[in-house]
């Protein structure tokens, strides 16, 4: 009964002083999350990965700037991307393709392809 000592010194079963689970708020609360993970199915699109030293268009702030693709990182969906002042860390759906041919003003070369070593990359996440 709410967990809480009782007054009365009656006898009474223990089954009886346990609380019940609403079994019903667990199942209506699964319903709604399989009805909502339906309709958000219904739109939602897997983007194609990039690969390393692809030419990108880079989401900053409110404006999309050339960039290239440095490496994946480790986090899912996410890709570390120089630009002409930085590296910037940006999820897959803030990179597009590029239509424009490749800048001039973004020197990286891939050097390293082992995705295990660390690198102290100078790395702003807006």
């Amino acid at each position: 009964m709410q967990n809480r000592m009782l007054r009365e010194r009656l006898p009474i079963r223990a089954q009886h002083l346990k609380p019940e689970i609403a079994k019903r708020i667990q199942t209506r609360k699964k319903v709604e999350r399989e009805k909502a993970k339906r309709y958000y199915g219904r739109t939602a699109k897997t983007l194609k990965p990039f690969e390393g030293n692809e030419i990108v268009s880079v989401r900053k702030e409110s404006e999309w700037i050339p960039g290239r693709i440095i490496e994946n990182h480790n986090a899912l969906r996410s890709y570390l991307v120089q630009t002409d002042d930085n590296i910037l860390r940006r999820n897959r759906k803030d990179l597009r393709p590029s239509l424009n041919p490749i800048p001039t003003r973004i020197p990286y070369q891939v050097e390293d392809t082992n995705p295990r070593t660390e690198h102290n990359y100078n790395i702003s996440i807006i």
